[in-house]
């Protein structure tokens, strides 16, 4: 009796490549593996955001005891008060030498009544609250409403200005990128960053 050889009994098996690869262990095949990666992926994208929400701050949220409608107000009374006087700004921003020089102008025929012995400039990033930054600009000695100060670097990139004075008005401005000359208009408010 004659045995076929064996690349004849290959050809001879009925099976087909597809019924040939069914018979592996299924941890051997494509599929259950790429089934599995599928809602793999989404639960570790999934960790990843939950861990992102734990470790960073919510730097947009107002942390203060007063309600936001009790700080929008405050906000806007400052404002008109910068209105009543007619005041408009101009600041002058070096990039070279880190200077910042102020001048301020008002329709009131008395200086006294709007210029402070020093004002406070605050840069607002617009999203995150760890880049802020409070700079205190002084009097020149020989005016009454120019100001400077020298920083060792001025912020790049888009900032809300606010620039506020003990005796209790405010003005908003924005700068963007590589702006040298910015002019606060009390006139027109604009609201931004976060405030305390």
């Amino acid at each position: 009796m004659k045995y076929p050889s064996l690349k004849r009994a290959a050809s001879l098996d009925p099976r087909t490549k597809s019924q040939t690869e069914d018979l592996q262990p299924w941890y051997r095949q494509f599929w259950p593996w790429f089934l599995i990666a599928l809602p793999g992926c989404a639960v570790v994208a999934s960790l990843y955001t939950l861990n992102l929400a734990i470790q960073t701050t919510d730097s947009l949220v107002v942390e203060s005891n007063l309600g936001m409608d009790v700080i929008a107000a405050q906000h806007i009374a400052a404002a008109e008060k910068a209105a009543a006087l007619g005041l408009s700004a101009t600041l002058m921003l070096d990039r070279d030498t880190g200077t910042i020089q102020l001048s301020l102008t008002s329709s009131a025929s008395n200086t006294s009544q709007f210029a402070g012995s020093d004002l406070l400039l605050h840069f607002s990033h617009p999203a995150f609250r760890d880049r802020d930054l409070d700079v205190l600009l002084q009097r020149a000695e020989d005016t009454a409403a120019d100001y400077s100060t020298r920083l060792p670097g001025i912020p790049d990139g888009r900032w809300y200005l606010v620039l506020e004075s003990t005796l209790g008005w405010r003005m908003t401005a924005v700068i963007d990128g590589g702006t040298r000359i910015v002019s606060f208009d009390s006139r027109t408010a604009a609201f931004g960053g976060h405030d305390e």
